[in-house]
């Protein structure tokens, strides 16, 4: 759902340096707009304090002092930093956990959708949400797209964001409500109530008219995504992208707030935005890491931040935090810096 939260206090003494956090959080926020964008996000910021990425089918050579990271299904992500003074004896590691994830309306494997003139997108609930806080709002689209590129055709993924509002989830009138929706509050049904507008019939049939080339390449296209998505879906994230319809072969999409966050208040001392659950937590945890660096060489122990996914959902997942993501990044962590140790105990 949508929120805000109390991120500083103006009065403080400190008001200056954390009017200056809650803006570089407020930027994160807004580059962080899906679980594949806030891992982008904080690669971003790791290579910038000079973190290297790792690849998990090879094997790692590391060294005290050392400070990487790597993610996987580009949706979760680990970074770490060792201590100058580790020791594979009795050095241990200090692990800050968070998720990527935050509940939404992901678009449907189909999400064709029409109904009393109108062009829908088929969605369905991610997580827990406070559902009825989605209507009557701007609606964008994020996430990521699989595309065939170059002369081999291989396989590429994308990341793509629609910032223009092009979707939306009208309330009715309040004469046409019940008095238990006016009285007990609205709870939507996410298969009838929340598939959200995108466009109507007769705006759309002029549209094809308009476009026939394109229109005919997305339904004649030998990809999923030609015969399950709506042609002028597929064509806008095309353009997007730069890419033709037909190399678009699928995508995994959820509605994203057009309205950035920004401060608010009389003092800019609230944080409105969606997704503060858990992206505040993903945030101080990558800040944290990236600021300790400078007490690393004495430290005898890794710092490791693991930020998760399918938190909303479960945790049971390749990158959940009741999945193998952590154990994963200990052990190896701990094998790849054996050979250093030995080294230094010889």
């Amino acid at each position: 759902g949508f929120t805000y939260s109390t991120l500083w206090n103006p009065v403080s003494a400190r008001a200056p340096r954390a009017a200056m956090s809650a803006t570089d959080f407020v930027s994160y926020l807004n580059a962080a707009a899906t679980s594949f964008h806030s891992v982008e996000e904080v690669k971003r910021r790791l290579r910038a304090a000079g973190f290297t990425e790792l690849d998990e089918r090879k094997v790692w050579e590391l060294q005290p002092g050392g400070r990487h990271y790597f993610s996987r299904n580009g949706s979760a992500i680990c970074a770490f930093a060792v201590g100058g003074a580790f020791s594979a004896d009795t050095s241990g590691a200090v692990v800050i956990g968070a998720h990527t994830d935050s509940p939404c309306l992901k678009l449907k494997p189909s999400s064709t959708l029409e109904k009393e003139g109108c062009i829908m997108l088929g969605v369905v609930g991610y997580g827990g949400g406070l559902w009825h806080t989605w209507f009557d709002r701007d609606l964008g689209l994020a996430g990521r797209v699989l595309v065939r590129q170059g002369p081999e055709g291989r396989l590429h993924s994308m990341l793509v964001r629609v910032d223009k509002p092009i979707a939306r989830i009208p309330n009715l009138a309040i004469h046409l409500t019940t008095p238990d929706e006016r009285g007990k509050g609205f709870q939507p049904n996410l298969q009838t109530q929340a598939p959200p507008l995108l466009a109507t019939a007769l705006a759309d049939a002029l549209w094809n008219e308009k476009h026939p080339a394109g229109s005919q390449a997305v339904e004649t296209a030998d990809t999923p995504s030609g015969k399950r998505h709506h042609p002028a879906l597929v064509d806008l994230l095309a353009r997007t992208l730069t890419v033709s319809p037909s190399d678009i072969i699928d995508f995994e999409l959820q509605l994203t707030d057009a309205q950035p966050a920004t401060l608010g208040g009389l003092h800019d001392e609230f944080v409105l935005s969606g997704r503060l659950d858990n992206q505040c937590s993903c945030y101080l945890a990558t800040q944290a890491l990236i600021q300790s660096l400078p007490s690393l060489a004495g430290d005898s122990f890794v710092r490791l931040i693991c930020l998760f996914d399918h938190e909303e959902v479960g945790s049971q997942s390749a990158t959940g935090a009741e999945g193998p993501l952590l154990r994963d990044s200990v052990s190896r962590i701990w094998a790849g810096l054996a050979p250093a140790a030995a080294a230094a105990a010889a």
